[in-house]
């Protein structure tokens, strides 16, 4: 869980903001849970959902950012 939690740490980051204020705060106002429980549950919801979103964007965005830099880095360092 840890390594995972590693791969996805800078996505996780990134996402986190965003998934808060409009997930987190639909969740808080309009879903209809009931008091006691409320903060808990949005919480849980949110946790799972940032770690679900920040893995996709890990898989589709990020690693081919880093592929896509990496060459970049490489074309320019054989140019020396």
């Amino acid at each position: 869980p840890l390594t995972f939690m590693g791969k996805i740490s800078f996505s996780f980051y990134l996402i986190h903001i965003p998934v808060m204020f409009s997930l987190g705060i639909y969740l808080y106002l309009y879903a209809g849970i009931l008091s006691p429980y409320k903060t808990l549950i949005v919480f849980i919801t949110l946790t799972i959902a940032t770690i679900f979103l920040a893995y996709l964007f890990m898989k589709l965005i990020d690693q081919k950012a880093i592929s896509i830099s990496d060459r970049i880095g490489k074309y320019f360092s054989n140019k020396q």
